[in-house]
């Protein structure tokens, strides 16, 4: 078989990127199958995703932190 690897890092230090690392861990066992899963998920709805601004989406407004660290996170 052939693989091939992706890293991915969390900010220890930034709240929201150890939030999301500490759920991660703690709620999955296999971190891999988790991640291809969402990025599947993204992919098949992107058009719907870029069609739309943070903005649009109340629930999700970042805080001036989270405008800091965004590139960090994507």
């Amino acid at each position: 078989m052939s693989y091939k690897r992706k890293t991915v890092y969390f900010n220890m230090e930034n709240e929201k990127q150890k939030e999301l690392y500490e759920w991660c861990t703690s709620e999955r066992k296999n971190f891999s199958m988790f991640i291809r899963n969402l990025l599947s998920i993204y992919k098949d709805n992107q058009v719907l995703i870029e069609n739309k601004s943070v903005d649009d989406l109340p629930i999700l407004q970042p805080t001036e932190e989270d405008k800091m660290y965004m590139n960090d996170i994507l």
